[in-house]
């Protein structure tokens, strides 16, 4: 059995490895490969191009990759049609992948959309393409597979794999201990995964963080950086404009750094289930280009852009996105910050909501039962030395 990935962003990266894990454990003798990063090859798929090293959002910056990403699409379009591996998954990155599945389904081929794109925030229309072309959607959040059902589409409910993410990853206890200096209080901050993310977000974090410190001179920064590149990018910019606040960078320890804050600042995206499942109290921003601000406010059909203020319809992560000057959107999210780190019975009251939200939509397993549905999509029955096991 041959199963054919494309994936275009870090995190669908370590969603996939997780997925592609779980198959080879039922069907030892599956093959993959296709498109994605270094997670998913040290999984077991073997990459033809490091689609994940490409996380672009907005025409601007994907105009230059255009011709690039064609190449990518007709190739995978040849091996659709000579090679016919049983399946291709794709994770996210719409786009690229709705070109894929299109090649697919013209060559009889099942595709399968794992973490799909949230069409049911913005750019709902695009649901007439996964009609076309996908034979089955799963989901992360229960709504979601309501929302694909109810427009025809075949869906299942798996859960997301963040929350496995989180209960599964051992924390460096002794490296914690280096956050939290005696009589010091830390505070993550959050850039983002994308280049782009920092250069819009960064300085506003810091111009936040600055009032932070001023109000509470306790606090200490702690910056997780997603990328060894994006380090010196950050530090460039803090030597800048924030000369004299206590920062610390980091990569690789993101986990350790929400786990051990009071509270944080983020650049929201797929990471807000972390700070969900650690219990962190967090404010959501989102600074961009005008064009693309516009036409996000121009599209979306839901009234939050967090992952888990959509789960409780309601602002429990304060949320900001805006594109103008900053000055006084830094004094507003300062101000939910110096809030809780000002009224510890405020802070823990919302870490006992996120507590209850995060049990409530907790779905323990999601690789495990997304790869099970693949195979029985697939008509492929687990090994017996996998039966075995689980039992």
């Amino acid at each position: 059995m041959k199963i054919f990935f494309s994936v275009g962003e870090p995190s669908g990266d370590h969603h996939a490895a997780e997925l592609i894990r779980e198959i080879s454990c039922r069907c030892p003798h599956a093959e993959f490969y296709g498109y994605g990063g270094e997670e998913m090859e040290k999984a077991g798929c073997r990459i033809l191009f490091p689609m994940a090293n490409y996380p672009l959002m907005g025409f601007l910056q994907i105009a230059p990759f255009l011709w690039m990403f064609w190449k990518l699409a007709w190739r995978a379009r040849k091996i659709f049609r000579t090679e016919k591996p049983d399946a291709l998954v794709l994770v996210d990155y719409p786009g690229f992948n709705w070109w894929m599945a299109w090649y697919a389904k013209g060559a009889g081929i099942k595709t399968i959309y794992y973490m799909p794109p949230q069409l049911w925030a913005w750019g709902g229309w695009r649901v007439k393409r996964v009609q076309r072309n996908i034979d089955l959607v799963l989901t992360g959040l229960s709504f979601e597979t309501q929302w694909y059902r109810s427009h025809g589409v075949q869906s299942e409910f798996v859960g997301n794999p963040f929350f496995d993410k989180v209960s599964r990853k051992p924390l460096d206890e002794e490296f914690m201990t280096t956050l939290r200096p005696t009589g010091k209080r830390p505070v993550a901050i959050l850039p983002g995964s994308r280049m782009t993310e920092l250069k819009y977000n960064f300085a506003m974090q810091l111009g936040v963080a600055k009032l932070v410190h001023k109000q509470h001179p306790e606090t200490v920064f702690h910056v997780a950086n997603f990328k060894p590149a994006h380090v010196g990018f950050c530090q460039a910019i803090a030597e800048k404009v924030a000369p004299d606040l206590p920062l610390t960078f980091q990569t690789g320890r993101l986990s350790e750094i929400v786990e051990q804050a009071d509270c944080a600042l983020m650049v929201s995206g797929s990471v807000s289930l972390e700070m969900l499942a650690r219990r962190c109290p967090t404010v959501a921003v989102y600074r961009t280009g005008t064009v693309l601000f516009f036409v996000a406010r121009y599209l979306m059909t839901v009234d939050y852009m967090s992952l888990p203020n959509l789960l409780v319809n309601r602002a429990m992560m304060p949320e900001f996105a805006f594109f103008e000057s900053t000055w006084r959107y830094e004094h507003y999210i300062a101000a939910s910050l110096n809030y809780w780190l000002s009224n510890e019975a405020a802070r823990q009251l919302i870490c006992q909501e996120m507590d209850e939200v995060c049990r409530a939509h907790n779905h323990d397993g999601a690789s495990e039962i997304a790869a099970q549905a693949i195979l029985k999509l697939l008509g492929q029955q687990a090994s017996t030395t996998e039966k075995k096991l689980a039992a």
